[in-house]
């Protein structure tokens, strides 16, 4: 990265007193979570009764409702992976940058791994837009309740003879419960987390006048992050950098940076520590 890139991060960093941080999947896959659109990524892994098909058309209610097992093993599978991921020093010098130059912050993130959490970032400065692989609610939903469950330990992805009535149940009617995870499609998401995370984000962004946003590893085919970038951009009159490998373009004034997350921020964290 150029020196002058470099040095008008931290120019900007020193500059704010909110860091927001935009994460899409290009954050988690430093720490070996493939993207949507990496080779066989978008089938998030093998599992028994494999079945073909987009992303799209298997990520969704309806199709959980038809194969609540084959769907349940992908979850299962999927939250076992997340248990034991451990973050990559990117999300660590993220957590130092707040400390380092007395910021407020914010993450907002389309990432259902948790990892800013098990960072140190503390659940009222987290908003997850597409829910969390951790917490379940009632698939029909009978009630707006969501809880916490231990979905890495809910079924066993080996069995080949699970059964409707072997999976996770809703306490209160019975029926299949499900991750809290927005899905494609999704008309029986509950948002009662998302709605207690918003509220959260709405009152540290009325309360900060110098905002810098980071958004790192989101692209332009989901817009769900870049949508609330260009919103808070806009209202806040925010500085703007975009990290991405492959759509990192932004007008000026903002900055945009061609590569990974961890590569960046770990450059930029190296010229950070000889300063201060």
């Amino acid at each position: 990265m150029e020196h002058e890139k470099i040095q008008q991060f931290i120019d900007w960093l020193q500059y704010a007193d909110l860091l927001m941080v935009h994460t899409g999947a290009g954050m988690s896959k430093d720490s070996g979570v493939p993207t949507y659109r990496e080779d066989g990524a978008g089938e998030w892994g093998k599992v028994s009764g494999e079945r073909e098909g987009s992303i799209f058309e298997i990520m969704n209610p309806t199709y959980m409702d038809e194969h609540p097992v084959y769907m349940w093993k992908r979850f299962t599978r999927r939250s076992q992976q997340f248990k034991d991921l451990v973050p990559h020093q990117g999300y660590f010098i993220l957590m130092d940058w707040i400390k380092r130059f007395n910021l407020d912050y914010f993450f907002i993130t389309s990432n259902i791994d948790g990892q800013h959490l098990k960072a140190g970032a503390t659940k009222d400065k987290v908003r997850e837009v597409h829910g969390s692989i951790f917490h379940l609610q009632c698939s029909v939903p009978c009630h707006q309740e969501v809880w916490e469950g231990d979905t890495n330990e809910a079924i066993d992805v080996n069995n080949e003879n699970l059964q409707l009535e072997d999976l996770p149940k809703c306490p209160k009617c019975g029926k299949m419960s499900r991750p809290n995870v927005y899905m494609f499609r999704d008309h029986t998401y509950v948002p009662a987390r998302s709605k207690w995370q918003k509220s959260n984000l709405e009152k540290t962004l009325a309360a900060h006048k110098k905002v810098l946003v980071l958004e790192i590893g989101s692209g332009p085919h989901v817009q769900t992050i870049r949508a609330m970038t260009r919103k808070i951009v806009r209202e806040k009159n925010a500085k703007l950098i975009r990290i991405n490998p492959d759509y990192s373009d932004v007008r000026a004034p903002h900055m945009g940076i061609a590569d990974g997350a961890m590569a960046t921020l770990s450059v930029v964290h190296n010229e950070v520590v000889k300063m201060f």
